[in-house]
């Protein structure tokens, strides 16, 4: 796999619990799933191919910048504030299955981090990771 990149304008989405009529019926929200489908509509057009073996995913969460300002909204500078990194990582590995790699099993290693910018969005990376070992069927093991 080579290094593929690509870039989900707007603001980072987290991808939401899943809801519970009161049938005792679960569906997930109508928010998550079509931003689940914007992701893979990028990706896809960013001519992401699915790949077998791991898969190293690098995630820029780039959240804009209030009107009102503090001294800690700096572009580049990290951004505490709410949805939890878990949960936007979350929707884009879901919605990158199938389409980036097969399982999200394949994912092994994720580098994630929540910053400030003056636009909203998401930059994704997905590689093959540096530092694997080679696997006993590779015939330059001896």
């Amino acid at each position: 796999m080579n290094r593929v990149t690509f870039e989900i304008p707007g603001a980072p989405r987290p991808l939401e619990r899943p809801r519970v009529t009161r049938r005792g019926i679960a569906f997930t929200p109508k928010r998550s799933v079509e931003a689940k489908a914007h992701v893979a509509t990028l990706a896809r057009a960013a001519s992401v191919k699915p790949v077998a073996g791991p898969v190293q995913m690098v995630l820029s969460f780039i959240f804009p910048m209030p009107k009102k300002r503090e001294p800690h909204h700096v572009d580049g500078f990290p951004c505490t504030k709410r949805p939890d990194l878990a949960h936007l990582i979350k929707l884009v590995k879901d919605a990158l299955e199938g389409i980036a790699y097969y399982d999200d099993k394949q994912v092994v290693v994720i580098q994630a981090q929540k910053v400030w910018g003056e636009e909203g969005a998401t930059v994704v990376t997905l590689e093959r990771p540096d530092f694997l070992v080679p696997q006993p069927d590779d015939p330059t093991v001896h």
